[in-house]
């Protein structure tokens, strides 16, 4: 039991010199807590676990005063997910000049989209900021569209050796622009060689080194020979023009894309693809809409319909794709009657007209073909492979949950339309390359042509339709 003198005595002196060269015991480090001693608190901190009850109390005392507990405490609250409060704490650590905590500070506000605090933050002069601050405060100025505070930073950065790199990728990406800008992907456009291209657009600069990173991944795919990156760019911001919800696809008003996206009307391209925080991803004609969390296979995924293929999954029931019967619908998806295909047959006729008809027909003899002429019957069997390569009618997924349209597909297995981690099968790629533009979808120009002739502004739809490549 521990005796504490209580006539002219300091408790609060009397446990500081005790604790100079030793821990106290049980007892005394009770009584000293509930004094609210600091030192107390300082070894219950040290010696309890991380989250725990008694860490968070000792430290919450002792983060007024110390900037590293104050740093340790918000970067708790971080990875729990308590935004508020661990931006409270961090703010703490960062105004007495922990450099963690002003990192932290603002990875959580890039990460929450708060880039109006990221402009305000004070982080001293630019000759002690790292490559991570210097990105952090030009991601903020991105993501506001403050191009002219963005073009003065960036040629500060030129007189920092340290900087440099920084400063190159942001005439690289166009954000801000020199005598001879640095194109990052040397494309050859001629088309010969990249028959159509895709121009990668974004607001911040994470999204587009997120860009940079896809269409590496993506021009190894047996899809670049047909479609290309043409560019990785910056635009102004623009996710206010657009309806973005996790499991939903990502739709934008084009309209006000085209108004107030100008610099689009010179993007030498025949599609955009537009990085978003979040939301499904999707083509509309020809633009690719993608959330910064989707990899490359989706990517690549999204690509394939812009050039005109059809998803094999399961759709919705109301999905365009599904509401009526069209044989010169994609590359891998025809439509056709449910009660046509009912008894396990298509007919001959109905065959001619797949695009992938050319792929069965030397294996279908002129006996079986004269045949099905004379009689009219549905004589080919659906779900069979018809040639040595599994080439066949096969039933899709697609339109699954509609009763009176069928989707067709010409290969069983499983392909890049109803599962990213396969690639695009040899079939595929051979159709596409004998006619490229069958089925591709119209230039994003036909997009804004349509967006402002709905939004009754008929000079500026006729501007951009003239331009639309179909």
């Amino acid at each position: 039991m521990a005796i504490v003198p209580s006539s002219s005595f300091s408790f609060y002196d009397y446990f500081d010199r005790l604790t100079l060269n030793q821990e106290p015991d049980i007892t005394l480090q009770t009584f000293a807590l509930k004094q609210n001693h600091s030192k107390a608190h300082f070894f219950n901190f040290a010696n309890s676990d991380e989250g725990s009850v008694s860490w968070l109390n000792s430290g919450v005392r002792l983060a007024r005063n110390d900037p590293m507990i104050s740093t340790d405490i918000g970067s708790w609250h971080l990875a729990q997910g308590h935004f508020t409060q661990a931006e409270r704490y961090l703010m703490q650590g960062h105004l007495q000049g922990i450099d963690e905590a002003t990192g932290k500070l603002l990875a959580l506000w890039q990460e929450n989209e708060e880039h109006s605090k990221i402009n305000e933050l004070d982080v001293g002069v630019i000759a002690n900021w790292d490559l991570d601050i210097a990105a952090a405060k030009v991601n903020g100025l991105m993501a506001t569209g403050e191009q002219a505070k963005l073009t003065l930073l960036a040629a500060k950065f030129r007189a920092q050796t340290h900087l440099l790199p920084l400063y190159y990728e942001l005439v690289e990406f166009k954000v801000i622009s020199q005598a001879e800008p640095l194109p990052r992907f040397n494309a050859d456009l001629d088309p010969s060689k990249c028959p159509l291209s895709i121009t990668l657009l974004a607001n911040q600069l994470g999204d587009l080194r997120r860009w940079q990173q896809l269409a590496k991944e993506y021009q190894k795919s047996n899809l670049n020979q047909f479609l290309c990156i043409a560019d990785v760019r910056y635009v102004k911001p623009f996710t206010d023009a657009c309806e973005l919800e996790t499991k939903t696809p990502i739709r934008c008003n084009e309209a006000r894309l085209a108004s107030e996206l100008t610099s689009l009307a010179h993007v030498p391209s025949d599609y955009i693809a537009l990085m978003l925080p979040k939301g499904g991803a999707n083509v509309h004609m020809g633009i690719l809409y993608l959330d910064r969390a989707d990899d490359g296979k989706i990517f690549t995924h999204e690509v394939a319909h812009l050039l005109g293929f059809v998803d094999e999954y399961k759709l919705k029931q109301t999905h365009p794709v599904c509401q009526s019967t069209n044989s010169e619908l994609s590359w891998n998806i025809a439509t056709v009657s449910t009660n046509t295909v009912s008894e396990g047959y298509v007919s001959l006729q109905q065959l001619e007209k797949l695009p992938w008809y050319t792929q069965i027909a030397p294996t279908i003899s002129a006996n079986q073909a004269n045949q099905a002429k004379q009689t009219n019957l549905t004589k080919i069997p659906v779900n069979q492979a018809l040639t040595p390569e599994g080439v066949g009618v096969f039933v899709a997924d697609t339109c699954m949950e509609s009763k009176s349209v069928t989707a067709l597909k010409p290969l069983q297995r499983n392909t890049m339309m109803n599962n990213h981690d396969y690639p695009l099968p040899p079939l595929y790629v051979h159709l596409l390359g004998q006619n490229l533009s069958r089925f591709k979808m119209p230039s994003y120009h036909y997009n804004f042509g349509v967006a402002m002739y709905r939004a009754k502004k008929g000079k500026e739809a006729l501007s951009w339709l003239n331009k639309a490549r179909h």
